[in-house]
């Protein structure tokens, strides 16, 4: 009997140690699916050949001005003017600033493919968007310039936009 007792035991010690093995090396699993997911996504570029992350614009202008970009012609969803978006569409003379859209992108050129083909940049004077007497309501309607860029335009420009 002390034999078997010795055996059962034994056994359960090695069961036990290899569902503690199995546990540790599940409880990473998630974490080894996320770095394959990581690393075979940052190889892949969603089939463009050349993605560009970043598509500059450059205030050539003698006056401060707001260049607002959106992906939906005419959509706007937040004033620009706001004190939290405000450093992000402020380009002073002879400044250059990255275009955003509200998020991190990875390949410009499959966002556009992706939501109509065009990036809109609407080009206003801060002097008036930053006025008192200035209801953006009203103001957005009201710019200096809109750039309609399609991947082509932008490829054209080499992804860097000058106003005026």
């Amino acid at each position: 009997m002390g034999y078997i007792k010795h055996c059962v035991i034994f056994f359960c010690r090695f069961v036990d140690d290899l569902i503690f093995k199995y546990n540790k090396v599940m409880k990473f699993r998630y974490l080894y699916a996320f770095l394959f997911l990581l690393l075979f996504l940052s190889a892949c570029n969603g089939g463009f050949d050349d993605c560009h992350n970043t598509i500059y614009f450059t205030n050539k202008s003698d006056k401060t001005i707001y260049a607002v970009s959106t992906l939906k012609k005419d959509f706007f969803n937040f004033d620009p003017t706001n004190e939290n978006y405000a450093a992000d569409f402020k380009v002073r003379p002879d400044e250059t600033i990255k275009v955003k859209i509200g998020i991190t992108l990875q390949c410009w050129e499959q966002t556009l493919e992706q939501t109509g083909g065009y990036v809109y940049i609407y080009i206003y004077e801060a002097d008036y968007l930053e006025d008192d007497e200035t209801d953006w309501g009203t103001a957005k309607n009201n710019y200096m310039k809109m750039y309609s860029l399609s991947v082509k335009d932008l490829q054209r420009l080499k992804w860097k936009v000058t106003y005026p």
